[in-house]
């Protein structure tokens, strides 16, 4: 039985390690592979890290953190690929990838952001630790490159030939159509953590004009930070929790997925984005990187560039029960035929096969 090692830098927490590998983890197995899981943080780091303050907690669990990782290169040669999520360790040069890559014989890189750089509205420390060209050392280093996007394969085809796209996926068995209430409340909704809640909030003129537009609307967001928008606007802030992902998610009748148009925001893979489509969610979203090619205009969801398309394409939305029901079955159709989990296991299962010899 060939044996992979996936190497992720956050726990099952976050969405890229939920999504990106441990969903495909038990296909894997039933296929015949071993699969062992070892993330960089572990849940109590990954909670506090990017809060101030813990700096003796977090600088401990980062050793324990880096412990972990040299006992990943002392066994790494019993292992028949290695694939390594993001990266193995945040600082410095690539030496802990470069030392597990001399010890195996398939070294898959799997990148689902643009990692090369990091959201303008962060100075995070990490950076300053940081080689600047660890990620493109990564994917020279790599047999071979999985790119959440067209833009990040364009970025690793510059330093690896061997780079096929494979789309952030769902399983549509699990997410399935939400139906929407008979009454005639209108919840707009959004889901994500710290890094992109800055995006959000430069919606909050949009939410003001709509909210004095419309008497039947509420926001739901979820992850949202508390006491962060202005008094009168009736929003509802949901914690985040893994156990009522789906669930929080079903008290939606719009998505929304605001983004700036910048380097680090066209790497993204529109998670979020597609959630709300598995759901038969309409979606409003910003024109940004793969988003275009996830969405047709009117048709399976709409983009919105400014202020006034976002007031404009939201009040399509709320003003017609009916149009939101034909764009949110459209979307289920695109995650169904395009970034469904049954579409894309075949992708990862025969190039896993193919280095080892399977």
């Amino acid at each position: 039985m060939p044996h992979l090692l996936v190497i992720t830098p956050y726990p099952n927490l976050s969405a890229d390690t939920r999504y990106r590998i441990m969903q495909f983890i038990p296909g894997l197995e039933k296929a015949g592979w071993r699969v062992s899981l070892r993330p960089f943080m572990d849940a109590r780091l990954f909670t506090i890290y990017n809060q101030p303050g813990n700096t003796v907690q977090k600088i401990r669990w980062t050793i324990s953190g880096l412990v972990d990782r040299v006992g990943s290169i002392v066994s790494a040669n019993q292992y028949d690929a290695i694939l390594i999520h993001k990266e193995a360790f945040p600082f410095g040069p690539p030496w802990l990838e470069n030392a597990l890559q001399k010890r195996v014989s398939c070294l898959i890189y799997d990148m689902d952001d643009a990692f090369w750089t990091h959201p303008p509205q962060f100075h995070q420390i990490g950076s300053r630790f940081r080689d600047p060209n660890r990620i493109a050392k990564m994917i020279g280093m790599s047999d071979h490159v999985l790119a959440g996007n067209e833009f990040l394969a364009n970025y690793a085809t510059n330093y690896n030939s061997a780079v096929t796209i494979f789309p952030t996926v769902l399983d549509t068995d699990r997410y399935l159509p939400r139906i929407e209430a008979e009454d005639e409340k209108v919840t707009i909704g959004w889901v994500g953590r710290w890094s992109s809640e800055a995006y959000l909030h430069k919606l909050i003129p949009v939410f003001q004009i709509l909210n004095q537009r419309y008497a039947n609307i509420e926001f739901n967001f979820v992850g949202g930070m508390p006491d962060s928008f202005p008094p009168g606007l009736p929003v509802k802030l949901i914690p985040w929790r893994l156990e009522s992902e789906i669930e929080d998610l079903c008290t939606f009748d719009i998505g929304i997925m605001p983004l700036p148009d910048d380097e680090y925001s066209r790497g993204k893979c529109g998670f979020k984005l597609l959630q709300y489509m598995a759901l038969g969610i309409p979606a409003v979203a910003s024109p940004v990187g793969v988003n275009n090619h996830i969405v047709r205009e009117g048709i399976n969801g709409l983009l919105a560039k400014n202020e006034g398309e976002w007031v404009e394409k939201l009040s399509q939305l709320i003003e017609s029960k009916s149009n939101r029901y034909e764009i949110g079955n459209h979307g289920r159709v695109t995650v169904e035929e395009n970034y469904s989990l049954a579409k894309a296991f075949p992708i990862l299962l025969n190039l896993l096969n193919s280095y080892s010899g399977s």
